[in-house]
This record gives C-alpha cells, structure tokens and sequence, in this order.
C-alpha cells in the first residue's frame, strides 16, 4: 500500500504499477526495488519533461546492462562452442546481443507497454521503436543485477537467449552482414 501511494505520487499515469507487476511475471523476476524497473523504463523524454517526479533516466542502465548482457552471452556461447576461435565467438555474440535481437525479446516481453515517455516520443511511436526497445531491455538487465546479483541476472538471461543456442540457425538470423 505504501508502494502504490508512492508510485501514485511520482508517476500521472495510475496504471504504472500493475504494468510493472505484469512485466515482473513476464520477466520471471520480481523486484525488491521496483524503482529499479521503472528507472530502468524512464526514456529521458519522460525525465526532461517530468523534473517534478525526480525520476533519472534509464541511459545509466542501459550502460550497465550492456555489460552484464554482454559478459552474461560470451559465458553462454564460450560454453556451446568449445572449440571456435574468438572471432567467431565475437560475432555469434554481436548477432545475439545486436538492436534486432534486443528488440525481439523486448517486444516478446510487452517492454514497450511499460515505458515512460515524453509527449513527443509517445506521438512519434517511441513504444515500438527498436532502439528504444533494445536500450530498455539492457536497463532492465541492469535493473535486475542492481537488485540481486549477477548469477540471478545471469539466468534470467540465459532464458532469452538459450532458444538461440539450442536452434543454430536462428542466430544467423541476427547476423549484420554489413560487418
């Protein structure tokens, strides 16, 4: 009760925290701090045009979560793929952890149903944006290591991740064959 209260106080849209409770089960986590999750789905939009909540941004998140996602899939592909050489671990992981894959999963997850956003951003589709969608995810990868540790982020992630794993076409799906 006294949660909701708060969040009621902090955020103008009423629905935030049941969206936050839903995205927890989708996640299959839940959270000590949900301040965490919903910084980590604060786009900076909804910061620069809500001073008044005091909420940050998720971008910080998103810098740490790039990291504990990264180091989280080299451990997963170092240990499916014994033998290959580190170019081709480096590539299997930029494949899995690129905007596209990010943004698959964000969007499996309804992440985009979740975010806090400026005006501006909410009229120009921000929900559905790929960009916006990997960099939440990341934040919220940062959001789940910043309320546990990283063996729990570590499996949460693996659970994304290990289709890829088990089915080795669906990583060349993800290849940017740009690089």
């Amino acid at each position: 009760m006294i949660m909701e209260n708060f969040m009621e106080k902090l955020f103008p849209d009423k629905n935030i925290l049941p969206r936050l409770k839903a995205l927890e089960k989708r996640l299959g986590y839940r959270f000590r701090d949900i301040l965490l999750l919903a910084t980590a789905l604060t786009h900076r939009s909804f910061a620069n045009e809500n001073p008044h909540h005091s909420m940050p941004d998720n971008e910080r998140f998103e810098f740490l979560g790039d990291a504990v996602l990264g180091l989280s899939v080299a451990d997963l592909i170092i240990s499916k793929y014994p033998g290959l050489s580190e170019g081709a671990l480096s590539k299997i992981r930029a494949a899995l952890v690129n905007e596209k894959a990010l943004a698959d999963i964000a969007r499996n997850l309804k992440i985009g149903e979740c975010f806090l956003l400026g005006r501006g951003e909410e009229k120009s589709g921000g929900r559905d944006k790929s960009s916006l969608l990997a960099n939440a995810l990341e934040a919220v990868f940062a959001a789940i290591y910043l309320d546990s540790n990283f063996e729990k982020t570590h499996n949460i992630i693996k659970l994304f991740y290990v289709p890829f794993l088990k089915d080795d076409e669906l990583i060349y799906l993800y290849f940017d064959y740009k690089t």
